[in-house]
């Protein structure tokens, strides 16, 4: 398969969790098989130049800009490119976030990351109205900023069995070879970065978020076409 052809495969077996046909077990099979599907792609991929240390070859990069809601965004993106064997860096002061992966992974990332962005940006909302009718005091941006942080905790943890799983199994040496390739390719770009932690306090909206997190669909019918799309490698 190529990229394209990787990004059809798992947007519909997206859609076939998210359908309302489709039960809870049937759905989390469904989403474990999309992601081993772009697992094993990177696994084919991989050029092996030891039985233990696959090389991996075409790491590129995307800028992204948001002007609005920066910080609860760059968390979500963070979130979907660590299972999708990719890597994000932020810069807070010019509202940009750098994506590094493979052109395959990072499509991937980039497709649901849009997509969730923007069903989280609708849910947020609901839901601190819902609070507020309720008699709920916490000031808004507060309470979404805490609600964003539960639900971002679902969304990691919805995704993480599958490169968990790829991790401790076949995977092993690629994640390895892969991390090391991101972290040499970031470094090039970034050569002074510095990581820093940013709390949020679990305030009103944090439990909100938690179980509106289970009801965010990973993909949708269309490509989505939002961003700067740089690419730097295939």
């Amino acid at each position: 398969m190529n990229p394209k052809e990787i990004e059809a495969t798992v947007r519909q077996l997206f859609k076939m969790a998210e359908h309302p046909g489709t039960t809870e077990h049937e759905a989390a099979l469904a989403l474990e098989k999309a992601q081993a599907i772009l697992f094993k792609y990177n696994l084919d991929m991989a050029s092996v130049t030891t039985e233990a240390t696959p090389e991996i070859t075409g790491i590129g990069k995307v800028e992204l800009v948001e002007h609005k809601g920066f910080t609860w965004k760059r968390s979500v993106l963070n979130t979907i490119a660590r299972a999708n064997l990719c890597s994000v860096v932020g810069q807070p002061g010019y509202n940009k976030a750098h994506l590094f992966g493979k052109r395959a992974n990072v499509q991937v990332v980039l497709q649901m990351y849009y997509w969730i962005t923007e069903q989280l940006e609708q849910m947020s909302e609901r839901s601190l109205r819902a609070y507020k009718r309720e008699g709920g005091r916490e000031h808004g941006r507060s309470y979404k900023a805490s609600w964003h942080m539960g639900a971002n905790e679902t969304i990691r943890d919805r995704l993480a069995k599958p490169l968990e799983e790829f991790s401790n199994g076949t995977g092993y040496a690629l994640v390895l070879a892969n991390k090391t390739q991101l972290e040499s390719a970031v470094h090039r770009v970034f050569p002074r970065l510095k990581t820093t932690h940013r709390r949020v306090s679990m305030g009103a909206g944090y439990g909100n978020g938690r179980q509106d997190g289970h009801s965010v669909n990973f993909s949708r019918p269309s490509a989505l076409s939002n961003g700067a799309r740089m690419l730097g490698a295939g």
